[in-house]
């Protein structure tokens, strides 16, 4: 959850301005954060997802598939149109397009 606040903040805001958001929102007052530790943990957050990203494309490389949901749906519907093609144009009627 920190890390989650950290890397939002590290992201939409300039690192001095997080740095004093957090310092109060965590009331840090007694060691307020700095906008470099913002940008250092913010940077160490990105590598992680950078790397874990790489993982999964190595690992779908090597032909193993990612993981489901982990609640899958108790039921799935499936439609088929029989492979017709619509030839009407979106908002003409039938009387219009029988006129061209």
């Amino acid at each position: 959850m920190a890390a989650e606040r950290v890397a939002r903040e590290g992201a939409l805001e300039a690192f001095e301005s997080s740095a004093r958001a957090l310092t109060i929102d965590w009331h840090l007052t007694d060691q307020p954060l700095e906008g470099t530790e913002i940008k250092r943990w913010s940077a160490r957050l990105g590598q992680r997802l950078v790397d874990q990203r790489g993982q999964e494309i190595a690992a779908l490389e090597r032909g193993f598939k990612p993981e489901g949901p982990l609640n899958p749906p108790l039921l799935l519907v499936l439609g088929l149109d029989g492979g017709r093609v619509q030839m009407k144009e979106k908002g003409l009627s039938a009387k219009s397009a029988g006129n061209r």
